[in-house]
């Protein structure tokens, strides 16, 4: 799940894969260049969503506790 995830990431140059031959297999991501440019984007939707939808979520996950609904975000 999670590399079919990552895989069109490395296929734009957003993330680099690195792999080492090594048992059990061992598979590094990093952000590449073109990547680290993002960083500025993602702090803006961060900044974002913490001054607008924090204390929502809070709030709803305490109302999903209390009526005994769970899930995991992912």
């Amino acid at each position: 799940m999670m590399t079919s995830r990552l895989r069109p990431l490395e296929r734009d140059s957003i993330i680099h894969r690195e792999v080492f031959a090594q048992v059990p297999p061992k598979v590094i991501y990093t952000l590449s260049p073109k990547g680290e440019k993002l960083k500025p984007v993602f702090n803006e939707l961060k900044k974002w969503g913490n001054e607008n939808f924090s204390q929502q979520i809070i709030d709803g996950n305490k109302n999903d506790l209390q009526q005994g609904v769970y899930f995991m975000a992912g």
